[in-house]
C-alpha cells in the first residue's frame, strides 16, 4: 500500500466518526478559523495596512568631467573652458529633497596638478567666485541650479544647488568653468567634488535652484 493511499484511508476513518468528533487540527491546515462557532461570529472588521519606506536618491551623469576650450582641445595657458554634465535627484519624501555640493574629503578648493597638494600658484586651477578671466580671474568655479559661478561647500558644508517643496524628480546641468594663467604649468590637474541629498525637514515656501531644471512631480 503507497503512502497516499494511507492517507486516503485514514480520512475514510474521519468521515465515519463526523467531522464534528475531531479536533479541527486534526483535518484541516494551520491558520484555519473553521469550524465557525455559529451562535457568535457575527461579523468582522479588517484593517489592511501598508508601510511604504521613505526614499531618496541621487546621480550624476559623468564619473569624470574634463574641461575642453572652445575648440573642443585640451586647454592652454591663458586659455578658457568649460564641462557640463547632468544631476539628478528623486525623493517621495512630502517635503521634497535639498540636493548640496561640497568638495570631498581631504580635497581643496583648487584643482591640483598631478592631484597632489600644491604650494605654487601656477600649479593650481585656484577655487574663484565670479566669472573665470584667463587674464584678471583665472581659476575654475561651478555654475547650474542656483549656483553661478560658485565655488563648491567645504566637506560637510555644500552649498545648495537644488531645493524641491514636494516629491519630486528633478535634474539640472551642471557647468564647471576653467581658465588658465598664462604661467600655468602643463599637466593634468583634478580635485574631487560630492553632490549631496536629503530630504527636507520641513516644507520649504519657494523652490531653490529650479529655473531651467527637468522635473516630474511624484503626485
Amino acid at each position: 500500500m503507497t503512502k497516499s493511499t494511507k492517507i486516503i484511508a485514514a480520512l475514510g476513518v474521519a468521515a465515519g466518526l463526523g467531522i464534528a468528533s475531531l479536533p479541527a487540527g486534526a483535518i484541516f491546515a494551520d491558520n484555519t478559523l473553521i469550524p465557525l462557532n455559529y451562535e457568535s461570529q457575527y461579523g468582522a472588521t479588517t484593517n489592511v495596512k501598508l508601510t511604504v519606506t521613505e526614499a531618496v536618491a541621487i546621480a550624476t551623469e559623468k564619473t569624470d568631467c574634463e574641461g575642453k576650450n572652445a575648440s573642443s582641445n585640451n586647454l592652454t595657458v591663458s586659455d578658457t573652458g568649460s564641462c557640463t554634465e547632468v544631476v539628478a535627484g528623486l525623493t517621495n519624501a512630502a517635503n521634497g529633497f535639498i540636493m548640496k555640493v561640497e568638495l570631498s574629503d581631504g580635497e581643496t578648493d583648487y584643482l591640483a596638478l598631478n592631484h597632489t597638494p600644491q604650494t605654487v600658484a601656477s600649479a593650481k586651477v585656484a577655487g574663484v567666485t565670479g566669472a573665470v578671466n584667463a587674464s584678471s580671474n583665472p581659476g575654475w568655479n561651478i555654475t547650474g541650479g542656483a549656483l553661478t559661478n560658485a565655488k563648491p561647500g567645504a566637506t560637510g558644508a555644500g552649498v545648495t544647488v537644488m531645493q524641491t517643496n514636494s516629491p519630486k524628480h528633478a535634474e539640472t546641468d551642471m557647468t564647471y568653468n576653467f581658465a588658465t594663467r598664462a604661467d600655468q604649468q602643463a599637466g593634468d590637474y583634478m580635485t574631487q567634488i560630492t553632490y549631496t541629498i536629503a530630504s527636507n525637514s520641513a516644507a520649504v515656501t519657494t523652490e531653490v535652484g529650479m529655473t531651467g531644471a527637468r522635473t516630474i512631480a511624484l503626485n
